[in-house]
């Protein structure tokens, strides 16, 4: 398989926000040579976990081999609440040891059905991977990045962010990216301007994720490729603010533009 460098996947990555929401192709790939990956792993043995199948929702859609799959790495979903969102037939999968795959937090249920509004007309279909309870460990969450890896998503939806750096997490979501995987990742909301010290989690990892802050709250800086109102979400049963609400809305919009693109290269 074809691996990505950064330029590479930086310049795709700016094509498709340009497609999304107006950007200049030409801006995005002058900073694409003067901008190289924000962490290079060490040489270090990885191994992909083998993990069984999970597939306890009622309602999916049947995909296509242009259909996007969009892996959405939060605490999960209550698929029963919510018909209308379209979920893969497959891959869908709980880390956490609670055994089900519904939301008891309603983060996920928020984040994910704002990515399905927003990729509305879209062929794609959305993958919950639950990595995140009141009580879950970092391991959980790095699990699942692991098993991402497995399951052929196109896009990865990332509405989190910490202040501590993991390798597993930076290696996991380097390999992912060297397969030329879109990631979107919130930017933060702690107020900080990440140009003087990007140490935010995994919005720092490399420049090939493409970070989301928010509107008039969040994290700012040379690192955030798109801001978008993320304040006073209602979606999924919730009303919710931040950069995670921001990084879902423009996910629906990316998977949106990769299907344009998608299209108009057949």
């Amino acid at each position: 398989m074809k691996q990505f460098t950064s330029d590479m996947l930086y310049i795709l990555k700016c094509a498709i926000i340009g497609t999304a929401i107006g950007f200049a192709l030409g801006t995005c790939s002058a900073r694409a040579n003067a901008t190289g990956p924000r962490f290079v792993p060490i040489n270090r043995p990885y191994q992909t976990p083998t993990y069984s199948v999970q597939n306890d929702y009622g309602h999916t859609k049947s995909e296509r081999p242009t259909t996007i799959r969009v892996a959405v790495v939060d605490s999960g979903f209550d698929a029963q609440r919510f018909p209308s969102v379209p979920l893969c037939a497959d891959s869908h999968r709980d880390f956490t040891g609670s055994g089900v795959l519904s939301d008891e937090i309603g983060h996920g249920n928020n984040v994910t059905s704002l990515i399905a509004r927003h990729a509305t007309g879209a062929d794609y279909c959305l993958i919950i991977i639950k990595v995140f309870t009141r009580t879950s460990t970092m391991k959980e969450y790095t699990d699942g990045l692991k098993y991402v890896e497995t399951i052929g998503a196109d896009v990865v939806n990332l509405s989190l962010s910490g202040t501590k750096y993991n390798y597993e997490e930076a290696y996991a979501i380097e390999r992912l990216l060297d397969k030329g995987t879109l990631i979107l990742a919130a930017a933060g909301n702690k107020g900080w301007d990440l140009s003087f010290s990007c140490l935010v989690y995994p919005a720092c990892i490399d420049s090939r994720i493409i970070v989301v802050g928010n509107v008039g709250r969040g994290n700012v800086g040379t690192p955030v490729d798109v801001v978008i109102n993320g304040n006073k979400q209602n979606a999924g049963g919730i009303t919710m603010s931040g950069t995670s609400q921001s990084t879902a809305i423009f996910t629906g919009h990316i998977v949106r533009a990769l299907n344009e693109k998608r299209k108009t290269s057949k």
